[in-house]
């Protein structure tokens, strides 16, 4: 029982620096690309959480970085890759003096 609260703790606070990302950022498609990349981390920890408790019927959808998923998985990896790049923006480029 602990183990899943933490991996849900980690989870919202994934989403909550996905979505704090997508607040700092100064260009709008910057911030529609976090937002949108946390959403669907999101939905997809959503979809599963509630499958499981019986809230919504169960769907295909795995749990990003949890459930076996070659492709899943790639994507999920993808998709933080551009968070992180995404977080990383603003600061190269005043770092870089442009």
């Amino acid at each position: 029982m602990l183990g899943v609260a933490a991996i849900l703790l980690l989870y919202l606070v994934l989403i909550g620096r996905g979505l704090r990302i997508g607040l700092e950022r100064r260009d709008t498609f910057g911030k529609l690309l976090a937002v949108g990349l946390t959403t669907v981390i999101g939905l997809q920890v959503f979809t599963i959480a509630a499958g499981v408790l019986r809230l919504i019927p169960l769907t295909g959808v795995p749990l990003p970085l949890v459930s076996y998923g070659g492709t899943s998985r790639v994507a999920t990896f993808v998709i933080l890759a551009l968070l992180v790049r995404a977080s990383a923006g603003a600061w190269y480029r005043v770092r870089k003096g442009t």
